[in-house]
């Protein structure tokens, strides 16, 4: 689980929890639910836009999550109303962000989950692969083909044995 902004970039994460766990039950077990319940984490700040008026920070979750004022959520998809529909519609498009951000986690970390190492470990390996994300974003150099390729060269990976 983790918060991404809007650069892609992983402002928080946890790791550990089981796959079939909740997201809405992840997210009020988690430490960051209660520093932003707090007031710690999203600042009590407003944006104010000509014409849009004064627009509270926020952060995006899917319906299933809990109310809050600092979450935002879809309407129910049964929605008739046109506005609630626009609405869904822009709030998808904003969750894009944060699924791309997974993605290019998933793809970044990919061989280096894949190659067999030991389950104790699995934790630490995803939390530094999300640590490196950050700069690699900042720098515009997202881990490919050819830096994973010049990895298992190196033979630092240990392979799965048969």
């Amino acid at each position: 689980m983790g918060l991404i902004g809007a650069n892609k970039r992983f402002l928080w994460a946890g790791v550990g929890a089981p796959g079939s766990m909740h997201d809405s039950t992840l997210l009020q077990s988690s430490d960051i639910f209660n520093e932003i319940e707090a007031g710690h984490c999203i600042p009590h700040q407003v944006l104010v836009l000509p014409g849009y008026g004064r627009i509270h920070f926020t952060t995006v979750g899917d319906a299933a999550f809990p109310s809050r004022s600092w979450l935002l959520k879809a309407f129910p998809d049964c929605t008739k109303c046109a506005r609630e529909k626009n609405f869904n519609a822009k709030l998808r498009s904003a969750k894009v962000v944060s699924e791309n951000a997974y993605g290019m986690l998933k793809e970044d970390g990919e061989s280096l989950i894949k190659s067999e190492c030991r389950r104790c470990n699995i934790k630490a390996i995803i939390m530094c692969c999300t640590a490196l994300h950050n700069p690699c974003i900042k720098r515009n150099d997202p881990c490919n083909p050819r830096w994973k390729l010049e990895v298992e060269d190196l033979h630092i990976i240990r392979q799965a044995t048969k």
